[in-house]
């Protein structure tokens, strides 16, 4: 697993892009060539209420979000990267996933006679093995079931459209025409079965429709950061034929290491429930933020 993961880090992170006269997209004057943020955070919490019930849980999370960009010759290139795992264990319980996600995306744009035209290629996945714990009373034992692994669920998209970037701040792609490859788990729960071919835990589907790409990080100051992230698909009328993945952080830069971060996420996939599925966290901790040059992405003037 290890080595798979550390080859798909290799190919999306040094596509050899060139280290002079990089710019954000929509801006000349301010160079950027990569941004990471990185942090992690971990609880312990122990309670007793007015009757005595006790309860525990102790839970970690990581995270690690890349961001490259530069220019050759006439393409505008844009390289993401967002990785994320925590776990969650509760008294006299099992350590259980909340949180397992690798996302990236390649966006080549460049200005044509019908505006900024752009090419793009996605995909997103899970690290680790995923399992649905129960009580099984026949037997008086916990079980679990499995639910996923890397690559099932996957999606991997590549479209064509137009870029509109946002000055000092981020891009918004739209595309047009965008072909989506899906592997998701066959489970009992999924509402819909459809599927053009089958794997042994799984099954593999392609659609044609129409994708968006949001990509947003603004400093305000030399406290404050903004960062905003999401994907959206779209092939049809009905509540199957949608599904989006929204992430909001803002993070305030208290010393120099130390920092409160506000996270929002929001993820909706119809393969797996009609319900929006939200997660919001206030964190405080130790948190990484490299920047290759002194002017950054999003930087406000």
């Amino acid at each position: 697993m290890i080595r798979r993961l550390f080859t798909i880090l290799k190919v999306v992170l040094f596509i050899p892009l060139p280290t002079e006269a990089m710019h954000p997209v929509g801006t000349d004057t301010i160079p950027v060539s990569m941004r990471i943020m990185a942090g992690a955070s971990g609880s312990v919490t122990e309670a007793v209420n007015w009757n005595g019930s006790a309860y525990g849980s102790t839970a970690f999370q990581g995270y690690a979000d890349m961001i490259r960009q530069g220019k050759q010759t006439k393409w505008n290139i844009q390289q993401t990267v967002h990785l994320e795992l925590g776990f969650t264990r509760y008294r006299d319980s099992l350590w259980q996933k909340h949180a397992d996600q690798f996302r990236f995306q390649l966006l080549w744009n460049r200005s044509g006679s019908s505006g900024r035209h752009s090419w793009n290629v996605s995909g997103r996945t899970q690290l680790l093995n995923s399992y649905h714990y129960y009580f099984d009373y026949t037997i008086a034992a916990t079980q679990k079931k499995w639910t996923g692994t890397f690559l099932n669920p996957a999606e991997l998209e590549t479209g064509y459209g137009f870029c509109f970037p946002v000055k000092n701040c981020g891009t918004i792609n739209l595309a047009i025409a965008t072909i989506r490859l899906r592997h998701v788990p066959v489970l009992e729960e999924a509402i819909s079965d459809n599927g053009a071919f089958k794997t042994r835990r799984g099954k593999i589907s392609l659609d044609y429709g129409c994708g968006v790409q949001l990509l947003f990080l603004r400093t305000v100051g030399d406290h404050i950061d903004w960062y905003f992230t999401g994907r959206m698909f779209l092939n049809g009328a009905g509540t199957d034929n949608f599904n989006s993945d929204l992430l909001n952080r803002i993070t305030v830069k208290i010393w120099k290491f130390f920092q409160i971060r506000l996270e929002s996420r929001a993820v909706y996939e119809p393969v797996f429930s009609h319900k929006m599925q939200f997660r919001n966290e206030l964190l405080a901790g130790v948190f990484i933020d490299f920047k290759e040059q002194a002017n950054t992405i999003g930087r406000s003037p």
